[in-house]
């Protein structure tokens, strides 16, 4: 049961570093395309 959790939790943090990966990566794309952006 505990194996499981952890695999689940680890999946989890996974995906969750994954999609901050992106978006960090999206983010810095258009703010280099459109720095008025964060203004």
């Amino acid at each position: 049961m505990m194996m499981l959790f952890l695999l689940i939790l680890r999946t989890c943090c996974v995906l969750v570093c994954k999609i901050a990966l992106d978006c960090l990566d999206f983010i810095n794309k258009k703010a280099k395309t459109h720095p008025c952006m964060f203004i």
